[in-house]
């Protein structure tokens, strides 16, 4: 595969899943700033390795979750090593089960993230400042220099469309849990 055509398929997998991918990374490791590390390390591994990234979606999104739970459970063990962690908290092993709700609970945020981004510019701006950023109806409306009345429409414009497009993944989550 070409050079620039894996860099294009890297940079299209890094929009579409970096924000489940950190939140698994996040989850496992605890930190927030060493979740984006990892994720980040992944990807520059695989921009500069000739790794075979399989071309279906769905294949190459569980590809990158195993690629970043591997760095994670590896940063962890590190951290043991380094620290002498283990002699004052041991290591938890996680298990298989705890791994999968991890990686079910990432790519509900995945998904959060990606019906955000297919909001029109506008309720994008408004739903992330009042959501995200938990900014006051007020302070959104005088930052945007629009009436409260236009935030709260669009947030609950927003919040319509969200829960329009997250029902059926949810109700898939729900089928595969119970």
């Amino acid at each position: 595969m070409p050079s620039n055509l894996k860099e294009n398929n890297i940079k299209a997998l890094f929009e579409q899943n970096y924000y489940g991918l950190v939140e698994l990374s996040c989850r496992l490791v605890g930190s927030m700033e060493t979740g984006e590390d990892l994720v980040q390390d992944v990807f520059v591994k695989l921009l500069d390795s000739n790794t075979f990234i399989p071309e279906d979606g769905q294949r190459a999104k569980s590809y990158l979750y195993a690629m970043v739970k591997n760095a994670s459970l590896s940063h962890l063990r590190k951290l043991k090593v380094i620290h002498n962690y283990g002699a004052m908290n041991p290591l938890t092993e996680l298990s298989d089960e705890d791994i999968l709700e991890n990686i079910i609970y990432a790519e509900s945020i995945n998904q959060l993230y990606a019906s955000i981004r297919n909001l029109p510019q506008a309720s994008q701006n408004i739903f992330n400042m009042a959501y995200l950023d938990e900014k006051s109806n007020l302070e959104v409306a005088e930052f945007y220099g629009i009436s409260i009345n236009t935030v709260k429409t669009q947030k609950r414009r927003a919040m319509s469309t969200i829960k329009k497009i997250l029902f059926p993944v949810l109700r898939s989550i729900k089928v595969l849990l119970f």
